[in-house]
């Protein structure tokens, strides 16, 4: 069970929008304007809803490219990209990766900008799985929290490392392959560097 109720993902649904991007022929050098404050247009301002998104781990301030965005996690920016790559599409792209839930409709939503923030809930399991895509050049195995069951005795019942999982290859290794290099510089100079442990990594930060 992956879970039904999930967490907010927050900023790390990102990559799935840098993802889609990607897939679209959209550079990770393209330029957005990165304002601390991004008025969403044609939306009707309310007290619950100020038609607004701000930086939570980003600063902002000027332009960025979509790799610097990344890095610093500049969430005006993203606000911008997902309308650029529309969300449906990064819903398709984030059910190719092994999402299960979280995904968009266009019936019951607009496309204000606020879901490439990861405001709708997703399982951990989907996420690690999800992730694991990019690391595996494209390729997507099915997930499992179980890697082996032992009975009291030492005979095996269920052993999911002796033979590595049938994989499926879901996007294209090259589209994989610079979401993973783009999350490379979250780590080693954004807002990722406390998880740099001394070795290659690449990953990507998340609010909530």
């Amino acid at each position: 069970n992956t879970g039904i109720a999930g967490r907010q993902p927050g900023s790390a649904w990102k990559p799935f929008v840098l993802a889609t991007a990607f897939a679209e022929g959209i550079p990770p050098t393209r330029v957005y304007p990165a304002p601390r404050v991004y008025t969403i247009p044609n939306c009707k301002s309310t007290p619950a809803n100020p038609c607004t998104i701000s930086n939570n781990e980003g600063e902002g301030g000027g332009s960025a490219t979509i790799r610097v965005a990344t890095v610093q996690s500049i969430n005006t920016v993203y606000a911008q990209l997902i309308r650029t790559t529309g969300c449906v599409q990064v819903g398709q792209m984030a059910q190719k990766l092994g999402i299960t839930s979280a995904w968009y409709s266009s019936q019951v939503q607009t496309c204000s900008g606020a879901y490439a923030l990861g405001e709708v809930g997703v399982s951990p399991l989907d996420m690690a799985s999800a992730y694991g895509v990019f690391d595996n050049h494209g390729l997507r195995a099915t997930p499992t929290p179980v890697l082996k069951i032992v009975d009291g005795t030492g005979k095996v019942l269920v052993d999911n490392i002796s033979t590595a999982p049938a994989t499926t290859q879901v996007i294209d290794s090259v589209i994989a392959d610079n979401v993973t290099d783009v999350l490379r510089g979250v780590i080693t100079s954004g807002t990722g560097t406390g998880a740099d442990i001394g070795r290659p990594a690449a990953g990507k930060t998340g609010t909530t």
